[in-house]
Protein backbone atom coordinates (compact mmCIF):
# COMPACT_ATOMS: atom_id res chain seq x y z
CA UNK A 1 0.00 0.00 0.00
CA UNK A 2 0.88 3.63 0.04
CA UNK A 3 3.66 4.76 2.50
CA UNK A 4 2.23 7.65 5.28
CA UNK A 5 4.38 9.38 7.74
CA UNK A 6 2.99 7.69 10.80
CA UNK A 7 4.51 10.57 13.20
CA UNK A 8 7.21 13.54 12.90
CA UNK A 9 7.91 15.46 10.19
CA UNK A 10 9.82 15.24 7.10
CA UNK A 11 12.27 17.76 6.26
CA UNK A 12 15.20 19.62 7.56
CA UNK A 13 14.57 21.94 10.58
CA UNK A 14 11.26 20.20 11.02
CA UNK A 15 12.60 18.53 14.85
CA UNK A 16 10.97 18.66 18.02
CA UNK A 17 10.50 17.44 21.73
CA UNK A 18 6.68 17.42 21.98
CA UNK A 19 4.89 13.92 22.11
CA UNK A 20 4.00 14.49 18.14
CA UNK A 21 7.73 15.11 16.96
CA UNK A 22 11.15 13.35 17.38
CA UNK A 23 14.82 14.45 17.13
CA UNK A 24 17.01 11.80 14.87
CA UNK A 25 14.42 8.74 15.47
CA UNK A 26 16.86 6.25 14.86
CA UNK A 27 14.86 2.65 15.18
CA UNK A 28 11.41 1.56 15.78
CA UNK A 29 9.85 -1.83 17.29
CA UNK A 30 6.37 -3.05 17.49
CA UNK A 31 5.30 -5.35 19.78
CA UNK A 32 2.64 -8.21 19.31
CA UNK A 33 0.15 -6.21 20.64
CA UNK A 34 1.11 -3.55 17.78
CA UNK A 35 2.25 -0.45 20.41
CA UNK A 36 5.06 1.51 18.29
CA UNK A 37 7.80 2.29 20.29
CA UNK A 38 10.56 4.85 18.54
CA UNK A 39 14.22 5.31 19.94
CA UNK A 40 14.18 9.64 19.90
CA UNK A 41 18.15 10.13 19.75
CA UNK A 42 18.44 13.11 20.53
CA UNK A 43 15.45 13.58 23.01
CA UNK A 44 16.71 11.08 24.77
CA UNK A 45 13.66 8.92 24.92
CA UNK A 46 11.88 6.24 23.82
CA UNK A 47 8.37 7.66 22.57
CA UNK A 48 5.39 4.64 22.82
CA UNK A 49 2.50 4.52 20.53
CA UNK A 50 -0.28 2.97 19.95
CA UNK A 51 -1.25 1.77 16.16
CA UNK A 52 -3.06 4.74 15.43
CA UNK A 53 -0.21 6.93 16.22
CA UNK A 54 -1.91 7.94 19.65
CA UNK A 55 1.01 8.57 22.73
CA UNK A 56 1.41 6.22 25.20
CA UNK A 57 3.88 6.28 27.18
CA UNK A 58 7.50 7.95 27.32
CA UNK A 59 10.77 6.20 28.55
CA UNK A 60 14.02 8.68 29.58
CA UNK A 61 17.37 6.44 28.44
CA UNK A 62 20.79 8.62 27.07
CA UNK A 63 21.08 8.38 23.42
CA UNK A 64 19.03 5.69 22.70
CA UNK A 65 19.82 3.53 19.39
CA UNK A 66 17.76 0.22 19.84
CA UNK A 67 14.88 -0.81 21.70
CA UNK A 68 12.66 -4.06 21.86
CA UNK A 69 10.69 -6.24 24.19
CA UNK A 70 12.05 -9.55 25.19
CA UNK A 71 9.74 -11.89 23.68
CA UNK A 72 9.74 -14.18 26.78
CA UNK A 73 9.74 -11.90 29.76
CA UNK A 74 8.09 -8.77 28.24
CA UNK A 75 10.94 -6.46 29.25
CA UNK A 76 11.62 -3.32 27.56
CA UNK A 77 15.10 -3.51 26.60
CA UNK A 78 16.65 -0.15 25.51
CA UNK A 79 20.08 0.43 23.52
CA UNK A 80 22.30 3.83 23.84
CA UNK A 81 25.46 4.46 21.92
CA UNK A 82 27.57 7.73 19.87
CA UNK A 83 26.65 8.55 16.45
CA UNK A 84 27.49 11.05 14.20
CA UNK A 85 24.19 12.93 12.55
CA UNK A 86 24.85 15.49 9.61
CA UNK A 87 21.67 17.95 10.14
CA UNK A 88 21.23 21.16 8.15
CA UNK A 89 25.40 20.93 7.29
CA UNK A 90 26.31 20.93 11.11
CA UNK A 91 27.46 17.44 12.71
CA UNK A 92 26.23 16.56 15.81
CA UNK A 93 28.30 13.78 17.72
CA UNK A 94 26.78 12.36 20.58
CA UNK A 95 29.53 10.73 22.60
CA UNK A 96 27.97 7.87 25.62
CA UNK A 97 29.03 4.67 26.28
CA UNK A 98 27.28 1.84 24.78
CA UNK A 99 25.24 0.63 26.88
CA UNK A 100 21.93 -1.58 27.35
CA UNK A 101 19.21 -0.64 29.59
CA UNK A 102 16.66 -3.00 31.50
CA UNK A 103 13.59 -1.03 31.70
CA UNK A 104 10.80 -3.25 33.19
CA UNK A 105 7.32 -3.74 31.11
CA UNK A 106 5.17 -1.88 29.31
CA UNK A 107 2.81 -2.12 32.16
CA UNK A 108 5.36 -1.78 35.10
CA UNK A 109 8.09 0.85 33.79
CA UNK A 110 11.33 0.88 36.19
CA UNK A 111 14.55 1.18 35.71
CA UNK A 112 16.31 -1.49 35.86
CA UNK A 113 20.27 -3.02 35.01
CA UNK A 114 22.59 -0.76 32.48
CA UNK A 115 24.96 -3.63 31.19
CA UNK A 116 27.76 -1.78 29.44
CA UNK A 117 28.54 -3.62 26.19
CA UNK A 118 32.19 -5.27 25.74
CA UNK A 119 35.31 -4.02 23.44
CA UNK A 120 35.25 -3.25 20.61
CA UNK A 121 31.70 -2.26 21.04
CA UNK A 122 31.74 0.41 23.71
CA UNK A 123 33.70 2.90 21.17
CA UNK A 124 30.90 5.10 19.92
CA UNK A 125 32.43 7.80 17.67
CA UNK A 126 35.26 8.08 15.36
CA UNK A 127 37.68 10.82 14.88
CA UNK A 128 38.32 13.07 11.76
CA UNK A 129 39.45 9.88 9.51
CA UNK A 130 35.71 8.58 10.64
CA UNK A 131 33.69 7.62 7.28
CA UNK A 132 30.51 5.66 7.76
CA UNK A 133 26.57 6.05 7.95
CA UNK A 134 26.90 7.50 11.92
CA UNK A 135 25.58 4.52 13.86
CA UNK A 136 28.67 2.83 15.12
CA UNK A 137 26.83 -0.30 17.28
CA UNK A 138 24.57 -2.69 15.93
CA UNK A 139 22.33 -4.85 18.40
CA UNK A 140 19.56 -7.01 18.82
CA UNK A 141 18.46 -9.08 22.32
CA UNK A 142 16.74 -11.76 22.40
CA UNK A 143 15.42 -14.41 25.66
CA UNK A 144 13.87 -16.95 23.17
CA UNK A 145 15.79 -19.66 24.52
CA UNK A 146 15.29 -18.74 28.20
CA UNK A 147 18.16 -16.45 28.74
CA UNK A 148 19.40 -12.93 27.38
CA UNK A 149 21.38 -13.14 24.20
CA UNK A 150 22.96 -10.01 22.53
CA UNK A 151 24.32 -9.72 19.04
CA UNK A 152 26.09 -6.89 18.47
CA UNK A 153 28.19 -6.22 15.18
CA UNK A 154 30.12 -3.12 14.03
CA UNK A 155 29.50 -0.95 11.54
CA UNK A 156 32.12 -1.26 8.14
CA UNK A 157 33.16 2.31 7.45
CA UNK A 158 34.28 3.42 3.95
CA UNK A 159 37.92 4.09 3.18
CA UNK A 160 39.04 7.11 1.46
CA UNK A 161 43.09 8.40 0.88
CA UNK A 162 43.05 9.17 4.27
CA UNK A 163 41.96 6.31 6.27
CA UNK A 164 43.06 3.70 3.53
CA UNK A 165 44.12 -0.02 5.33
CA UNK A 166 42.88 1.14 8.41
CA UNK A 167 39.33 -0.04 7.83
CA UNK A 168 39.10 -3.20 9.83
CA UNK A 169 36.21 -5.94 8.89
CA UNK A 170 33.82 -6.95 11.25
CA UNK A 171 31.44 -9.38 12.17
CA UNK A 172 29.21 -10.33 14.77
CA UNK A 173 29.29 -11.72 17.98
CA UNK A 174 26.66 -13.13 20.30
CA UNK A 175 27.37 -12.85 24.24
CA UNK A 176 24.83 -13.78 26.82
CA UNK A 177 23.76 -11.77 29.60
CA UNK A 178 24.98 -13.45 32.80
CA UNK A 179 25.38 -11.97 36.68
CA UNK A 180 24.84 -8.92 35.06
CA UNK A 181 27.44 -9.18 33.07
CA UNK A 182 27.97 -9.76 29.01
CA UNK A 183 29.72 -13.43 28.27
CA UNK A 184 30.96 -14.62 24.85
CA UNK A 185 29.27 -17.39 23.06
CA UNK A 186 30.15 -16.94 19.76
CA UNK A 187 32.54 -14.97 17.13
CA UNK A 188 31.56 -15.38 13.80
CA UNK A 189 34.76 -12.94 12.90
CA UNK A 190 36.99 -15.74 14.07
CA UNK A 191 34.94 -18.43 12.85
CA UNK A 192 35.15 -17.15 9.21
CA UNK A 193 38.77 -16.83 9.86
CA UNK A 194 39.92 -20.33 10.10
CA UNK A 195 38.16 -21.22 6.97
CA UNK A 196 39.82 -17.93 5.48
CA UNK A 197 41.72 -19.15 2.19
CA UNK A 198 43.43 -15.58 1.59
CA UNK A 199 43.19 -12.59 4.14
CA UNK A 200 45.35 -10.03 1.90
CA UNK A 201 43.99 -6.86 0.84
CA UNK A 202 41.38 -6.67 -1.81
CA UNK A 203 41.45 -3.49 -4.58
CA UNK A 204 38.02 -2.10 -4.96
CA UNK A 205 36.09 -3.48 -8.30
CA UNK A 206 38.34 -6.66 -7.95
CA UNK A 207 36.34 -9.41 -5.96
CA UNK A 208 33.80 -11.23 -7.47
CA UNK A 209 31.52 -13.77 -5.64
CA UNK A 210 30.43 -17.22 -7.69
CA UNK A 211 27.92 -19.59 -6.75
CA UNK A 212 27.43 -23.17 -8.64
CA UNK A 213 23.99 -23.45 -8.96
CA UNK A 214 23.93 -27.11 -9.31
CA UNK A 215 26.04 -27.68 -6.02
CA UNK A 216 25.68 -24.62 -4.21
CA UNK A 217 29.41 -23.90 -3.91
CA UNK A 218 30.25 -20.77 -3.38
CA UNK A 219 33.47 -19.15 -4.78
CA UNK A 220 35.04 -16.01 -3.57
CA UNK A 221 38.24 -14.50 -6.82
CA UNK A 222 39.71 -11.71 -6.83
CA UNK A 223 42.35 -10.19 -9.86
CA UNK A 224 45.75 -8.79 -8.37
Amino acid sequence: GKMTIFKGQAGINKAGNDNESFSVPLFVFVDEKNRVYVADHLNDRVQIYDASGKFLKSIAAVRPTYVTVLNKSKEIVIGSSGVEVTIDKNTKKSDVPAKLLFCGTFDKPEKGDEILLPKPFEQSVGGYLYNGDGVKVSMSVVDDLGDVRVWLTTEKTKESKLNAGKVGNSNIEIYKLKNKKLELVKDFNQEAKKDLVYDGKFQYGRKRIYVNPKTGNLFHATTM
